[in-house]
């Protein structure tokens, strides 16, 4: 099945753009419309292991993008101090973007144009490798197209959004838009990376946004810029892309792009929570996560729940707070990349049958009501939010200790408050064990936190 098959009408199209432009949402609780008696054993456990200590170029503010200037730089010098974030890459990192172009609120129907810039300030030359990467417009490449709640996407061509896009084909390493490439950067220069058009012209209404996600490694240490310019005009009256030379002068100016992003809540001061857009360092692009005893099933039925990408306000009382912390912001940014976006969750659980009979085991991906009340299950709603709160591809497998393995690949559309379907289904005999696996990147456009289950029943 191939989503650019589908026809989007102008409406859906028109809903899903603008649900891009949405702040994420604040720490205030929502509490289901529904509550029901506690039917079954419930436990809550916070995932283990943690965040890994690469580091992630991400920038995501201001998300719609009005102007030319810098988005995010670590460029040791600029026109202001507070324009830039003094950091050097080194070895592998990561670079994250998703910015909107909206023509009629910038005044510009021309294509806007994010380019990525690498400076070399050391004395020997730099070789910046882009090892893996993948980046896409809303329209064209992957409009908000309504999907089925779950859809098999063992070929990985079912998406719906750049950001689901852009984490499928990674997850899947069946990247169809490849960026993989080597630049030599000469010491003391600046040099382009790979620039990137949103193109507005032509669209009702003038709304389009670009995903990106790349992993990079330098052998030597380099400082990056991200920024926004809007195609040139020539003698002729046509709009071209800026040369490299335009890129390299606005990062190395260094002024910000304007207007900036919503302020972001100062941590713990009182009131709701306004997590703000994510400009800066983030610490960490994957999270691999291994309990190290199988969870023992001694009577049914028991559920078991897992949370990823849980933020303040919403870690399901276990404590946890897995946003990516940052090692360096522009101030009025987000403190800590909430919603991990385009971090891998590599999830393994190992459980063995204690109890007398066979019993039958779950594995699902649900969107409960973001909670942080310790002690209680997570919540739904019933019926659930008509508001999508993930869409992504997730990896599966079982393996059991007889060697017998299931697995599969799932794309999932789950609303506010939803109990996803059925990922994988598999009986347990009694005293045997099996390694349950679930992989996925969490895709942008999804509103954090989600729960891993695993029902026994």
């Amino acid at each position: 099945m191939n989503p650019r098959k589908f026809k989007v009408s102008l409406f859906v199209a028109t809903v899903s753009l603008l649900s891009l432009l949405l702040p994420q949402p604040v720490g205030a609780l929502v509490e289901p419309a529904e509550k029901s008696e506690l039917r079954e054993a419930e436990i809550t456990r916070p995932l283990p292991g943690t965040l890994d200590s690469v580091p992630v170029f991400n920038s995501n503010c201001p998300e719609v993008v009005l102007g030319e200037g810098v988005l995010l730089s670590t460029f040791k010098s600029g026109v202001d101090p507070s324009s830039t974030l003094p950091y050097e890459f080194m070895g592998d990192f990561d670079v994250f973007f998703h910015h909107i172009a909206d023509g009629k609120k910038s005044g510009h129907m021309e294509n806007l144009y994010l380019g990525l810039v690498a400076r070399n300030d050391g004395k020997k030359s730099a070789r910046l490798e882009i090892k893996s990467g993948a980046s896409y417009l809303s329209q064209p490449d992957a409009p908000f197209i309504k999907l089925k709640e779950k859809v098999d996407n063992t070929g990985g061509d079912v998406y719906a959004g750049p950001g689901d896009r852009v984490t499928t084909e990674l997850l899947l390493d069946k990247i169809k838009d490849n960026l993989k490439g080597t630049i030599e950067i000469p010491p003391g220069k600046t040099v382009l990376v790979r620039s990137f058009a949103i193109p507005v012209n032509n669209l009702e209404p003038p709304l389009n946004g670009r995903n990106g996600l790349l992993h990079l490694h330098s052998d030597r240490p380099v400082s990056l810029a991200l920024v926004s310019l809007f195609a040139r005009k020539t003698d002729t009256d046509k709009f071209v892309e800026p040369q490299a030379a335009d890129f390299i002068a606005i990062a190395e100016k260094g002024e910000l792009t304007q207007p900036r992003g919503l302020k972001a809540s100062v941590p713990g001061e009182p009131g709701p929570i306004k997590y703000g857009r994510v400009a800066g360092i983030a610490t960490g692009s994957s999270w691999k996560a291994s309990e190290k005893a199988a969870i023992e099933i001694g009577s049914t039925p028991f559920t078991l729940h897992y949370p990823i990408s849980t933020v303040i306000g919403g870690m399901f009382g276990t404590g946890q707070i897995q946003s990516a912390p940052l090692a360096a912001r522009l101030a009025d940014t987000a403190w800590a990349a909430h919603g991990n976006y385009g971090i891998l969750y590599d999830l393994t659980i190992p459980v063995k049958n204690n109890f007398k009979k066979i019993v039958s085991c779950h594995l699902r991906l649900d969107s409960p009501v973001k909670s942080d009340v310790k002690g209680r299950a997570p919540q739904y709603l019933s019926p659930p939010s008509t508001m999508v709160f993930f869409r992504g591809t997730v990896q599966h497998q079982v393996l059991k200790d007889d060697n017998q393995i299931s697995k599969g690949v799932s794309h999932l559309v789950l609303h506010h408050g939803e109990k996803g379907p059925d990922l994988s289904v598999f009986d347990l005999e009694p005293g045997k064990t099996a390694e349950v696996n679930i992989r996925l990147i969490y895709p942008a456009d999804s509103t954090p936190p989600q729960v891993v289950s695993l029902e026994i029943k």
